[in-house]
């Protein structure tokens, strides 16, 4: 039910910045904390829940199986910094379990309507 318009010259802009550092890579550790600080603890949880449950509900099991060694191997980074740096956020996993079955219920319904494997496309 979506229409599709191809705008080659729209320039998107997003309100949320807390991943805005991985762009640049050769920013100092304690920069990229001090920036990441700045940004309110419930945003960052947010960030971390929304990301995981994106992944839940959009990506073919057969992609996930494909990128599972990458994707654990980030999640444990990821892990490690939370719990030295940011164990706050890590609360978010009482939200991502009560988000789980509503996450699923959505899956279903996405990969119902799916049409094609994105692998294909990039083939």
């Amino acid at each position: 039910g979506w229409k599709q318009v191809l705008a080659p010259d729209a320039i998107g802009w997003h309100a949320r910045s807390t991943t805005r550092d991985r762009s640049q890579p050769g920013t100092p550790v304690r920069e990229r904390r001090r920036r990441r600080r700045a940004i309110p603890r419930h945003t960052r949880r947010l960030d971390w829940v929304n990301t995981r449950c994106a992944v839940i509900k959009n990506d073919r099991w057969a992609d996930l199986r494909r990128s599972l060694r990458e994707i654990i191997r980030r999640e444990i980074v990821v892990l490690g910094y939370l719990i030295i740096a940011e164990p706050e956020t890590l609360l978010g996993l009482l939200s991502l379990v009560k988000r789980l079955p509503a996450t699923l219920r959505a899956r279903r319904a996405v990969q119902r309507r799916a049409v094609a494997n994105m692998s294909c496309w990039f083939s």
